[in-house]
């Protein structure tokens, strides 16, 4: 679900708030379908609102003074709460909440206000709430984790810069991103939701996972390889409480238009996902995949 934000840089009194309302966009009755229809296939939801800036992202959005930020945040917590009250009404069953994606610049320094939307979601809400942090810097400083049922975060971190990496290579990439990770679980004792995490199917997008317009050519042999190096090393770590994978629409019409993005289905990580997730062995080699080309 998503909201979309004009001018990041010239303070609240510049920027729109708008809710979508064309008809192919996340409105209200079109995230209670999605919901409706993600229950139905015995799908977990989490109810994610998203801010969607034109030729931005969420981090960079910033205020000039401290009237603006309150100014932001009474607006964002109206946002927040009709979102909440609007798609996951008790009927629903919506067991997760996020409050937030990728807001960098609006978690430095603003620990109150954020314990304070938490606050206002829970005399509403008796589900999980969690922030979708972005990765590194973002996830690893947040001071407020304990207003949070899970620690989330949006994990994006490079699994290594070497184009001819091996199998090997890529698993110690991938520790070493869990490792990361769980010394802030250590901190504060709360399992842990990925919620994003992936890979394009494109050149090189071990490198920069976040990133899917890498190369002319799909190469979903290198997805591949990465969810497998990632899967392989959450097996042994208790602390992960959930991972939802980036991305899988609902229109799966979308995958053919960009053969390089993240979307898995019709691709070898489909293979993968799909036993992964009945709980069956992810330690395949790659040659156990095949796609048709066509």
């Amino acid at each position: 679900m998503s909201l979309a934000l004009g001018t990041p840089h010239e303070g609240i009194g510049a920027v729109l708030l708008q809710e979508p309302a064309r008809l192919d966009s996340e409105t209200d009755e079109a995230v209670r379908q999605a919901v409706r229809e993600a229950q139905e296939q015995g799908l977990m939801v989490l109810l994610k609102p998203h801010i969607w800036l034109r030729g931005s992202w969420p981090e960079e959005i910033e205020m000039r003074n401290r009237q603006d930020w309150n100014r932001f945040f009474e607006y964002y917590e109206r946002w927040i709460l009709h979102s909440l009250r609007h798609s996951s009404r008790a009927s629903w069953g919506v067991p997760v909440l996020s409050v937030g994606v990728e807001l960098s610049g609006a978690t430095m320094g603003h620990g109150r206000q954020w314990e304070k939307l938490v606050h206002r979601v829970r005399r509403i809400y008796s589900g999980s709430v969690v922030y979708a942090a972005n990765w590194g810097d973002e996830f690893e400083s947040v001071n407020f984790w304990d207003a949070f049922d899970y620690l989330g975060v949006d994990a994006y971190y490079p699994l290594g810069n070497d184009p001819d990496a091996s199998d090997e290579e890529l698993r110690h990439g991938a520790d070493a991103m869990l490792d990361r990770i769980e010394r802030i679980q250590r901190r504060y004792r709360k399992l842990v939701l990925f919620t994003e995490i992936g890979f394009a199917s494109a050149p090189g997008v071990r490198g920069r996972p976040w990133d899917e317009n890498l190369g002319a050519e799909p190469n979903p042999t290198d997805q591949l390889r990465s969810y497998r190096a990632v899967m392989g090393t959450m097996e042994d770590r208790d602390w992960i409480g959930g991972v939802f994978w980036w991305k899988w629409p609902s229109d799966l019409r979308r995958a053919t238009r960009n053969p390089r993005g993240f979307m898995p289905n019709g691709k070898p990580v489909e293979v993968l996902l799909n036993r992964w997730f009945q709980g069956l062995n992810s330690e395949w080699d790659s040659d156990h995949f095949t796609m048709d080309s066509r």
